[in-house]
């Protein structure tokens, strides 16, 4: 499942693990998400809801509702709940619907706001957020997003045939200029995937370090 999930989500994921096992729990619960999303993502929540204390809230509240055991070992083996796999599952079919080709915080939020029943759907529903809202405001970002060019093309042959600058001239304007005209041109969204410059030693190290291939060096 989890090979959809970009960085950030993933990153939940290890983050609700995390609060689990600081509350003696022996599986993940939807509220371990949801302290797992509000501690990899504040940005979203401030969108959502304003500079507001929301993580703090959310914790005493939650601290309210359950009784803290001792801490465990991150080690432990650590199941996700039932409710907690519908989440997960509702955040991916969230993607699909959208046609993302990732799984990121805003879809995992979705789907916790869906498990109605939950009490990690409950806190974030007794503070006025529910699915719909959180897809207005993410369809507003998307469409504003900035994202930076990987500098890997595919182009036309046609393509050359229209280009009119002369010498050394920036790609990125001729493409602007010629999508003013009306010819199509399109991006693709690489977000799940790694990119690395490999042009050194050094950073084919460094690749090696981050994707855990270390040894083969």
């Amino acid at each position: 499942m989890f090979e959809v999930y970009n960085e950030k989500a993933r990153r939940v994921i290890f983050f609700a693990r995390f609060e689990a096992s600081q509350y003696d729990s022996r599986s993940i619960e939807t509220e371990h998400l949801l302290l797992g999303l509000l501690r990899e993502d504040p940005a979203l929540f401030g969108r959502l809801l304003g500079p507001t204390s929301v993580a703090k809230d959310v914790r005493s509240e939650i601290e309210r509702q359950i009784t803290p055991g001792e801490r465990i070992p991150t080690s432990v083996e650590m199941p996700l709940t039932a409710e907690s796999k519908q989440v997960l599952n509702l955040a991916v079919e969230e993607s699909k619907r959208l046609g993302h080709g990732h799984v990121g915080t805003e879809h995992i939020l979705v789907g916790l706001l869906s498990v109605e029943g939950s009490l990690g759907a409950r806190l974030l529903l007794e503070r006025g957020l529910k699915p719909e809202v959180v897809r207005e405001s993410h369809g507003r970002n998307s469409a504003n997003l900035a994202l930076a060019f990987s500098g890997i093309h595919v182009i036309s042959p046609r393509l050359i045939g229209i280009m009119t600058e002369d010498g050394v001239f920036s790609i990125i304007n001729t493409y602007l200029r010629l999508a003013a005209q009306g010819e199509k041109i399109l991006a693709f969204r690489a977000d799940k995937y790694y990119w690395r410059d490999l042009g050194r030693l050094d950073d084919l190290q460094q690749a090696a370090r981050e994707s855990g291939r270390w040894d083969s060096f």
